[in-house]
């Protein structure tokens, strides 16, 4: 039975798997589909020992385009994910919201020992129902935070427990791994460091004997910073302006008024988390462009309460002294409230974000230990009216619940979570259904999606690339056309895009401007670019598309340079089988030695023994160079290897048999007869018939005569043919 004591200590952790289990249906959506679906350190198609050399999403940390963003430990638990159910989204969302409950449980066991019983309670029923969580838990990258969080709150628990012994190495070494671990999810986890040393501080009646382990704090966390920069390469990373337009902002005045804006707006997010957005990059929050932007006299007001309340909490808490003093717990949750929210700030370095939801997560703690701390001094100033403070507090609860509740059934899909945003940041979001109606297959709501996008901001490169694929995937190439090329004057590094406009070109009969379009993507570096596997896919098919069309053009030479450039700059997910065919094609036109085009050949099925075009190549040139049984190894590997019985597979087998002699004619018969089976051919026909003329079987060889002329009635050896198999039946 659970009493009254147990329902406070485990109520908000019932609450949080109460708000936050019907997540297990929804789907993996926004920045879950990079992190997860398109990351090879969770699918398992790069090494175990990759993951820790590569950022969150599966690029290189010394990559130019690498956000530097380290968190092993989290793509670890999405990889552990992926191999025990696969990419079902069930799996990923449990394991957030188990999280979630679990750090309610933590936070409740630490504000009890540092502020109480009663804040405690009041600061767990808000954390488990707070609205602003949402993104964090519903959305599965967010397991970043949760885990960071988990690991932060386990580092101040074990440190700010009482030892018996004088000796306090073990406690400051746990605390300092435990701190490290949460460093592997998130990078803030290392902030809580800095509370372990601000704790430390407010703890001055013991400062005297806290100095040892103040001096071992400090010293880790700066080992820890400096290893963290390590990674990084000492190099900051880089975002693009839409990421974060506050940091690229050319005026100083400009860009500093708005950065002293935007803790303030997430303090409201905090407040009053009314409006809320999966994305607030580009213009979602203006610019503070002027001092007569009454936001200044706003962020103004907000830092000096700040100063003033932790003035005054800190001269309480020298006065009353105490663990449960209101003044140290406000305190207490104002390190827990700036702290954590210290490398957001852009202080330390620039961030890719304006704002986002998901890192005010362990921030929260500080504001509900705030809010907490009114709740307990109102209940003590005003001890006649606990029950009207408890059914406010009850209300304010059921509120935040109901909201987000409310607010997760956004994150169903992602057709639900674009149109929530639409109100906040419509470009994005505008773009982003696009994307989902494309998948639909709903032209019309996809077309009309970008272009209400580029309406509201026109210069995102991304939206008319995608646009541009809408309209050239229904054929309407003019359209395409206009869309890429405005793509490519925002993005000139996109060469997705000009692998697609040069096809688009080519299908207008535009091969001129093709051939440029394709050489302007191999002048592409892909420095600081993001996306490495498009643009690694849009250079080898704009290298391999440019060496096809000079092919087509009789360019042979300029064709097999390219090509050979082609096997160079290959990736591994590109077939070399495909260059080498094409290259094989050219040698031939250029004419080169038949042991020249061998070696081609032979190489492409090296490279894929798989590829039946490869091997149908070998085997015809083998047939050339009288080679019939090397040929054959070649074709019958073709007919094992085709997913569907095949005419052509059938045939080569039966044509080379025809070819070594009339000890093979009965194989031969054999393989006409099953490409016959696929479909009607007047050359299988007539060869079949001449295969069984030979074998002395002329009625059925008059036959297949018979149906081969009803297929070609104009093929003169085929009435030779005929007229030399009547005579031989007459004379019969």
């Amino acid at each position: 039975m659970v009493g009254g004591r147990d329902w406070a200590r485990l109520g908000p952790v019932f609450l949080a798997l109460a708000i936050n289990l019907p997540s297990v249906r929804y789907d993996l959506t926004f920045d879950d589909t990079r992190a997860i679906l398109a990351n090879p350190d969770v699918l398992g198609t790069s090494p175990l020992s990759q993951l820790w050399l590569n950022d969150f999403w599966g690029l290189p940390l010394n990559h130019s385009g690498s956000h530097k963003s380290y968190r092993p430990l989290c793509v670890l638990s999405f990889r552990i994910n992926h191999q025990l159910d696969g990419l079902n989204p069930r799996g990923f969302h449990l394991v957030n919201a188990v999280l979630h409950a679990v750090n309610v449980l933590l936070l409740g066991a630490l504000t009890r020992r540092l502020c109480g019983p009663s804040v405690s309670s009041t600061t767990c029923w808000l954390f488990a129902s707070h609205p602003v969580h949402c993104e964090a838990v519903a959305s599965v990258v967010g397991r970043a935070e949760l885990g960071s969080c988990l690991f932060g709150l386990l580092a101040v628990l074990v440190y700010t427990r009482k030892e018996r012994s004088a000796n306090r190495c073990p406690q400051i070494l746990t605390t300092v791994a435990l701190v490290a671990i949460a460093m592997l999810w998130k990078e803030q986890g290392i902030t809580f460091l800095g509370i372990c040393i601000c704790l430390t501080f407010l703890d001055y009646t013991h400062m005297k004997a806290s100095f040892t382990p103040l001096t071992c704090l400090v010293a880790a966390a700066a080992s820890l910073a400096y290893a963290r920069v390590v990674l990084m390469g000492s190099q900051p990373p880089s975002f693009s302006q839409s990421d974060n337009p506050v940091a690229a902002e050319p005026i100083w005045l400009t860009r500093t008024m708005s950065f002293c804006f935007l803790p303030l707006y997430n303090f409201y997010l905090m407040m009053c988390p009314a409006v809320l957005s999966f994305d607030w990059s580009m213009d979602s929050i203006p610019l503070v462009s002027s001092l007569s932007d009454p936001r200044n006299a706003c962020s103004l007001v907000f830092y000096v309460l700040l100063l003033y309340l932790a003035v005054h909490c800190a001269r309480e808490a020298l006065a009353a002294g105490n663990v449960g003093s209101g003044g140290r717990c406000c305190l207490i949750g104002m390190m827990f409230m700036v702290l954590p929210f210290l490398p957001s700030t852009n202080l330390l370095f620039y961030v890719g974000f304006v704002v986002a939801e998901r890192v005010l997560y362990s921030p929260s703690i500080g504001y509900c230990v705030l809010v907490a701390c009114g709740v307990e001094k109102l209940r003590r100033r005003h001890p006649d009216c606990q029950r009207l403070i408890l059914s406010m507090f009850m209300f304010v609860v059921t509120a935040l619940s109901v909201r987000s509740v409310l607010r997760n059934e956004v994150w169903l899909s992602e057709q639900s979570l674009y149109k929530s945003g639409v109100g906040v940041n419509p470009a994005k979001s505008f773009s982003n259904l696009g994307n989902v109606y494309t998948q639909l297959g709903d032209f019309r709501s996809a077309e009309l999606s970008y272009l209400a996008a580029l309406a509201h901001r026109g210069n995102m490169g991304d939206t008319h690339y995608n646009l541009g694929v809408l309209y050239h995937t229904h054929d309407l190439h003019d359209r395409a056309v206009l869309a890429y090329s405005h793509a490519l004057k925002y993005r000139p590094y996109m060469t997705v895009v000009h692998w697609n406009l040069g096809l688009c070109l080519e299908r207008l009969g535009r091969a001129a401007e093709a051939e440029l379009v394709y050489r302007d993507a191999l002048k592409q570096s892909g420095e600081g670019v993001k996306d490495q596997l498009n643009f690694l896919k849009g250079r080898i098919n704009s290298c391999y598309h440019l060496g096809k069309l000079l092919y087509k053009q009789g360019h042979y030479e300029s064709g097999e340079l390219i090509l050979r450039r082609c096997l160079e700059i290959r990736p591994s997910f590109f077939s070399a089988a495909t260059i080498y065919n094409l290259l094989a094609e050219c040698l031939k036109q250029l004419g080169r030695s038949d042991r020249e085009i061998l070696s081609v050949l032979e190489t492409a099925v090296a490279s894929d023994e798989r590829n039946i075009i490869s091997r149908t190549k070998l085997g015809l040139h083998l047939i050339r160079t009288d080679a019939p049984r090397a040929a054959l190894e070649q074709f019958l590997a073709v007919v094992n290897l085709s997913p569907s019985p095949d005419y052509s597979a059938y045939h080569n087998v039966a044509d080379v048999y025809r070819l070594m002699g009339e000890a093979y004619f009965g194989q031969s018969e054999e393989y006409f007869r099953l490409a016959l089976a696929q479909q009607p051919s007047a050359i299988a026909h007539m060869n079949l018939g001449a295969i069984l003329h030979m074998r002395n079987k002329y009625t059925e060889a008059h036959d297949e005569y018979l149906t081969a002329l009803g297929l070609d009635p104009d093929n003169q050896v085929l009435k030779d043919n005929l007229k030399k198999l009547k005579r031989l039946m007459q004379k019969g």
